[in-house]
């Protein structure tokens, strides 16, 4: 098998778009291979999934290419989605240049699209000739970069590291029925932290030197514990140690009654967000002090989780760790959906200078960290956001059920993917839908649960909640300021003219002008949902 190209290019600079039939992909990758070495940036399709996320994504690229290179074929002329990808650029006004790899004769129509456009027929040319001529015509639309800058990017490529955990199976005497009871809580508390993509191994190693076991399994970090059963109780106790150190992180007791199966799937879920936590936390301080150029993709979207970005130079720091995990390991997932969350926050808090491109290049980024890692709740739960706010929202729906189904509402990663949940039934107009479910939600998420009742027009249960934010959220000026419309609402202006007072010092320049764009932006032009979050701003004469 010829050696893959390397993956598709998702910076700033010019790129190429791709078209061949996938059949060829034997023949094509040699060439994709050796012009990405030439130091031309490519894009092409790497497998992403039919469906909406697929159709989004190819969109996208043809979109931002600098142009095309058509790779002609029996199979790429006889292909629709080839034709649609040629059709699309040529209706674009971008140039494509084609290069014919067989004798296949080109469909007239094709043959005729083409006439005034570049192309060369791999057969009546020397390898070094027919290179050197590629090179030159898409050079006419894109240099390609210098080989020492190819070779500094390649070497910024660190592998990435995502942490992993060894679960011991929990002892549990000489009970069988606890035995089994235990192995099962293994199994489904397995299943949870990978879903997290953490790297996970079990062993039936009861060894209680854990320092020892963590690194026979080579992992992080070890979780350990035990269980006892009487009558229809159990109690689960673990903790968390650190792989190479045995030294203890985190650890908590779990009790459950009643029925062996759900009291299993409790434990497990409860246990899986603390344990995930723990490790967020633990990974937080690790990477803290140690230089960016050193930390590979996993770290630098751990350090980019905790920074905050309430300006435009907070918001332009934290997308520019993103880019370098991009940069570093281009086949990292998470690398992607990171960056993409932060172009949605970008243009949502209209830090954004360019927005309809951060926009573009948001849902590129999720389209490709699906297609990476399809099964990941953490992704799909970041799409879901993308695509809610910017692309297709019965798709952003779809997501936001699936990943909630597999991590539940109540975990540190699922209380995103509820908050996504949430935000889409209430941008669907299924507020009282998405409120039965808040309030079954630990912990609550109060301000979607401030959209959905200011939504409905349900001013005093709207206030609790924008109030309770602002515990949560003391820094947000957004929270106050809905504290401030939900008191304007329930008439009492003069405190709400007190609340906006401490906005406006947080943010001098906030005018009524530029919340009514955020909403806008927020909840595409849903008027309901606008005027809503609106009404007490105007009541106050914002100006």
């Amino acid at each position: 098998m010829s050696e893959r190209p390397e993956p598709s290019y998702t910076g700033d600079q010019p790129f190429f778009f791709v078209s061949y039939g996938h059949a060829d992909s034997e023949l094509v990758y040699p060439e994709m291979r050796w012009l990405q070495e030439a130091g031309f940036n490519l894009w092409f399709d790497e497998g992403i999934h039919v469906g909406s996320v697929w159709r989004q994504a190819i969109a996208d690229a043809l979109s931002g290419a600098a142009g095309m290179l058509f790779v002609a074929t029996k199979s790429s002329v006889e292909s629709d989605h080839c034709l649609k990808e040629l059709s699309f650029v040529l209706d674009e006004g971008k140039p494509v240049f084609v290069v014919q790899l067989d004798d296949t004769k080109l469909p007239s129509l094709l043959r005729l699209s083409l006439a005034d456009r570049q192309m060369l027929n791999r057969a009546e040319f020397d390898e070094k000739t027919y290179r050197t001529r590629l090179i030159q015509v898409l050079s006419t639309v894109a240099k390609p970069a210098p080989r020492a800058a190819v070779e500094a990017v390649k070497s910024q490529r660190i592998v990435t590291t995502v942490p992993s955990i060894g679960l011991q199976i929990l002892a549990a005497g000489d009970e069988g029925k606890t035995a089994f009871w235990a192995e099962g809580l293994i199994g489904d508390l397995a299943t949870l932290l990978g879903y997290r993509s953490f790297g996970i191994t079990t062993t039936h190693d009861t060894t209680k030197d854990l320092a020892a076991l963590g690194r026979v399994l080579e992992v992080s970090y070890v979780v350990s514990g035990n269980v006892r059963h009487a009558d229809d109780l159990y109690r689960v106790n673990l903790k968390l140690t650190k792989g190479g150190s045995g030294a203890q992180v985190w650890g908590s007791r779990y009790d459950e009654q009643g029925n062996p199966i759900h009291a299993a799937d409790a434990i497990a879920r409860a246990a899986a967000i603390d344990i995930s936590a723990a490790i967020i936390g633990e990974e937080e301080r690790r990477v803290r002090d140690i230089d960016v150029e050193r930390l590979d993709a996993w770290g630098l979207r751990v350090r980019g989780s905790t920074m905050p970005m309430n300006t435009v130079g907070e918001c332009d720091e934290v997308i520019s760790l993103m880019r370098q995990a991009v940069e570093r390991d281009p086949s990292y997932a998470g690398a992607h959906a990171g960056l993409a969350f932060c172009l949605c926050v970008s243009v949502m808090t209209m830090f954004s200078r360019k927005p309809d491109e951060d926009i573009a290049e948001a849902l590129r980024h999720v389209a490709r960290a699906l297609s990476l890692d399809p099964g990941s709740p953490m992704e799909m739960q970041v799409a879901s956001m993308a695509h809610r706010l910017f692309g297709d929202e019965a798709l952003a729906l779809d997501l936001a059920e699936r990943a909630t189904a597999m991590v539940g509402m109540d975990s540190m990663f699922g209380r995103y993917g509820g908050t996504m949940l949430f935000d889409s039934l209430i941008q669907a107009g299924r507020e009282n839908e998405a409120i039965e479910l808040m309030l079954k939600t630990r912990p609550i998420p109060e301000r979607p649960l401030y959209w959905a009742y200011a939504a409905l027009g349900n001013w005093p249960e709207a206030l609790t909640w924008a109030q309770r934010a602002t515990a949560t959220w003391p820094n947000s000026y957004l929270a106050w300021a809905e504290v401030a419309n939900a008191m304007a609402m329930n008439d009492r202006l003069d405190e709400a003219k007190q609340i906006m007072r401490r906005v406006t010092a947080m943010v001098p320049t906030l005018m009524l002008a530029y919340y009514e764009k955020g909403a806008r932006i927020g909840w595409r032009n849903r008027e309901q949902i606008v005027d809503s979050l609106l009404a007490g701003l105007r009541r106050l004469e914002m100006t």
